[in-house]
């Protein structure tokens, strides 16, 4: 209130013999800067509380007397700068440049905005012990720093004990997610404890965890604790504190850094956090199936199965090359050749590639797709969603010779993923209605022309898969709509964003208009002016979907 000298709280620490100075700057906004006059005026404290005769108050000329007196009984000074702002650069350089010249029996600490949200959100964790595997415990300090670490192997019951001591909010309070509930990955920890504990080690990745300080006891193998933070481990660490017994044979890894450094914890925990997560597709990329699926894809020059995530930029130029990435090389022939579109689109990944370790824990699913796969039957609408690609690019740049509503029937219909899954799916349809030998020609047809990259041949089927789309988009207003008049783009979205709702009609254009007169008319011209295009025998020309 004017009379304390710049001084918000002054305390002698009888205990550590430390003199506590603290400054608090306020910032209403929250997101501004402290200002660098700031800071040097509160360096400039203890010198003015030892030397300054100029009256600054009656609170300061308090502090003054307590402070000379203390430090003439070789107390330390602490000096603390709060602030709900943040230290720009150039004032983080000052400070550094005035810590380097400061008396040897004098600190200087500020805590900004990201430190008082930690220090209310991470609260102290109480004194906890562990005990861990004698010869399987390594502690270290890497040269010229003052971090200390250990690596070491503790049996699952005893964080389960650190767990209860602790207590979950405190332990994970710096951990960037909570427990994600039974799921999965818990379940499957869950079991492996109780049917195969020996081999926890072996299957968990182990808790990454920060303290401020550990002493270890090598005679009994104890682990004494102070303010244990895990990181990295939630889930493992609350699967195994909920389970009533635990097998003492069921053991993991307890990654352990000592720091008092906020910044550093937070980017410890941030960065064991970041690691790319590997999923379904990853976990197949291995199997038999999928193996010899990439031998095959080799007779088929240009077109490369990325089997693995990652694995066609090591080895391949993107610009000589078609990449058929897995999942959605999945999801491309669930619609053209297992003839279920709309599940396409709705299917996870866990679903897709469900598989166990040999064939008879395959799902069906997994086994349609890649069981004796035939490569044409992922190139195929590999090409048709190219093609689709291109289609949107001309429709919305050289439309000019198109009926309006054709424009954006073609637009609206290609505009969500489930609409492109829908017309492959139909394509799929008529190549399956059509004879082995016929059928096989056409598809090579369009493989070769793909590897040759003939535009004269391409830009014609781009053509007549644009003739199929609009015929396409013709017919599903009767279908989708309540008002038949209206042409496809006038119609209720969500027909095309959900497929399995209970009121969407969307399915009837693949599952209950065949034997209709339009329906078979149309993939008939389709088949046949294909066929023509690529030079096959017994083919017309210039037919034109007209619906009869």
């Amino acid at each position: 209130m004017g009379s304390d000298g710049g001084i918000d709280y002054f305390h002698v620490n009888d205990n550590n013999k430390t003199v506590e100075i603290i400054q608090a700057k306020f910032s209403e906004g929250g997101n501004g800067y402290v200002e660098q006059k700031d800071i040097l005026e509160f360096y400039d404290i203890p010198r003015k509380l030892l030397f300054d005769g100029a009256s600054q108050g009656s609170n300061f000329s308090k502090q003054q007397q307590l402070y000379r007196e203390h430090k003439e009984k070789k107390y330390a000074t602490r000096l603390i700068f709060v602030t709900t702002a943040s230290l720009s650069e150039h004032v983080r350089n000052t400070v550094t440049s005035k810590n380097q010249n400061m008396s040897s029996d004098t600190t200087f600490e500020y805590l900004e905005l990201k430190d008082l949200i930690a220090y209310v959100g991470n609260p102290r964790s109480p004194p906890c012990e562990i005990n861990v595997i004698k010869n399987e415990c390594f502690i270290g300090s890497p040269n010229g720093t003052d971090v200390r670490r250990m690596v070491s192997t503790v049996a699952a019951s005893e964080l389960k004990k650190a767990c209860d001591t602790v207590g979950k909010p405190t332990l994970f309070s710096l951990n960037p997610r909570s427990f994600l509930g039974h799921k999965k990955i818990s379940k499957s920890i869950k079991e492996t404890i109780e049917k195969k504990p020996e081999r926890l080690w072996y299957y968990n990745n182990g808790i990454s965890a920060i303290c401020d300080h550990f002493e270890y006891d090598e005679k009994t193998g104890t682990v004494r604790i102070e303010n244990l933070k895990v990181v990295n481990g939630c889930q493992t660490m609350t699967t195994i504190a909920g389970m009533n017994e635990i097998d003492l044979k069921a053991g993991l890894v307890l990654r352990l850094t000592e720091t008092k450094d906020t910044e550093f914890s937070e980017n410890i925990s941030k960065h064991t956090n970041q690691q790319n997560s590997i999923k379904s597709p990853d976990l197949s990329s291995n199997h038999p199936h999928l193996i010899r699926l990439e031998k095959r894809f080799k007779n088929y020059d240009k077109f490369f199965f990325e089997r693995k995530k990652g694995q066609e930029s090591g080895i391949h130029s993107k610009k000589d090359l078609y990449v058929i990435k897995n999942v959605d090389a999945a999801r491309l022939k669930m619609a053209y050749s297992l003839g279920i579109p709309h599940l396409s689109m709705q299917l996870p990944e866990t679903a897709i590639f469900a598989h166990g370790s040999d064939a008879s824990e395959e799902s069906r699913l997994f086994s349609d797709l890649y069981k004796d796969a035939d490569p044409r039957d992922f190139i195929i609408p590999h090409v048709f969603s190219y093609l689709f690609s291109a289609i949107k690019k001309h429709v919305g740049k050289n439309g000019a010779g198109m009926d309006d509503d054709d424009k954006k029937d073609m637009a609206f219909l290609l505009r969500y993923k489930i609409g492109q899954y829908y017309v492959i799916g139909l394509i799929g349809k008529i190549f399956s209605s059509m004879s082995d030998d016929r059928r096989d020609l056409i598809v090579n047809g369009i493989v070769d022309a793909a590897i040759r990259c003939a535009p004269d041949v391409m830009d014609k089927i781009l053509e007549e898969v644009m003739k199929l789309v609009i015929w396409i988009a013709h017919e599903m207003p009767a279908i989708v709509g309540e008002n038949t008049d209206r042409p496809l783009h006038e119609q209720e979205v969500y027909y095309l964003r959900d497929p399995l709702r209970r009121d969407n009609k969307l399915p009837a254009l693949y599952h209950k208009r065949e034997g209709v007169s339009k329906y078979t008319g149309g993939h008939d011209l389709f088949v046949t002016n294909l066929s023509a295009i690529l030079g096959i025998e017994g083919s017309r020309k210039n037919e034109q979907y007209t619906g009869k």
